[in-house]
């Protein structure tokens, strides 16, 4: 299989160590064309063909199957929702206020058609605001979107949660980073998970943590304890000072945390 790419990494919005490690394991297992733009697509008999061009040198390439993946975009013009009055933002998505309601009264959105976040959890915690805002209009509560994780299941799998260091950085906010590699614990050694690693960022003085960013397997699972703990806005000290069942997975987001140098 061959990927054809136009960044020089995968997952460029993840923190960059994971999006590095993430193209480094797919270039070892597939044709990676990175830096490359598909340029046309056509049928050549029985196969389909691609033109595609890096550094301005043209290439060729024929396949049995080709898959386009190139975001997602609201389809609130197919529906014409402009009929009903509510308002699109220049993207195409709905316009909604703090409670989700928009500026028609009577309606309100929520999901992937507002363009907060583009996840089925989102949407879940959108959707209980709205059945309360509806129904308590004296005493709407605005939604709190703070630390909302996310995942990629892939192989291998992605999740974060928080900032990345890129993040943190341009925020000019004083932190810490560490990383600690799941082949150092006796779980990650067993499996042979020698990619895997969870990354880890507090606040320098605070010990607040700021963000947590694994790659490896099971990281969709290992990243709820981290969003749970920075949606309460708790210090580092509520993993270090935990007591992990020893020798389970999650034992390597301990030891990222307990590896900070705060």
């Amino acid at each position: 299989m061959t990927i054809v790419h136009r960044g020089p990494r995968l997952l460029r919005l993840e923190d960059d160590d994971v999006s590095a490690r993430f193209t480094e394991v797919y270039q070892r297992r597939f044709t990676m064309l990175l830096n490359t733009v598909v340029r046309r697509a056509y049928r050549d008999g029985g196969a389909i063909g691609l033109e595609a061009a890096s550094d301005g040198q043209k290439r060729t390439l024929s396949a049995d199957a080709l898959l386009l993946a190139v975001g997602r975009v609201p389809n609130t013009d197919l529906l014409d929702v402009t009929q009903t009055g509510v308002a699109l933002d220049e993207r195409g998505f709905i316009k909604v206020d703090e409670n989700l309601q928009t500026d028609v009264p009577g309606i309100w959105a929520l999901g992937d058609i507002v363009g907060r976040y583009l996840l089925k959890h989102s949407a879940n915690l959108e959707a209980i605001h709205v059945a309360h805002n509806i129904f308590n209009p004296e005493n709407r509560v605005p939604v709190d979107y703070h630390a909302m994780p996310h995942a990629i299941f892939a192989s291998p799998q992605v999740a974060s949660v928080g900032l990345t260091e890129r993040q943190a950085r341009e925020k000019g906010l004083p932190h810490v980073a560490s990383t600690y590699s799941y082949y150092d614990t006796a779980y990650g050694s067993s499996i042979e998970d020698r990619d895997g690693f969870v990354k880890v960022l507090a606040q320098r003085e605070t010990g607040e943590i700021l963000g947590c960013h694994i790659i490896g397997s099971e990281a969709s699972i290992l990243i709820q304890e981290v969003a749970n703990a920075i949606r309460m806005r708790l210090p580092t000290d509520a993993i270090t000072e935990s007591i992990y069942v020893h020798p389970a997975l999650p034992e390597v987001v301990q030891r990222a945390f307990g590896s900070l140098p705060i």
